[in-house]
């Protein structure tokens, strides 16, 4: 099972949301599995070489490298 925060989520699907419906499932599957491969406990950095590995991009570069920013992600705050 994994927990991810309110905004861990917002990321995830951003990201799924960025990719072409057909592909979206697969993509969702090979970030929980590598998600669940770091244990219960993982980092933001986990989060993000997660899906940076999943839709195949940049297998070792980071979110801020190119794709989704951080800062590109709606918070709560903002939403209000």
């Amino acid at each position: 099972m994994l927990a991810l925060t309110d905004n861990q989520l917002r990321i995830v699907m951003t990201a799924a949301g960025s990719l072409p419906v057909e592909k979206r499932g697969v993509f969702l599957e090979r970030v929980a599995a590598r998600l669940l491969l770091r244990g219960p406990h993982f980092t933001d950095a986990d989060l993000d070489a997660a899906i940076q590995t999943a839709d195949g991009t940049n297998p070792i570069g980071s979110i801020t490298n190119g794709g989704i920013r951080w800062s590109q992600v709606p918070t709560a705050s903002t939403n209000r």
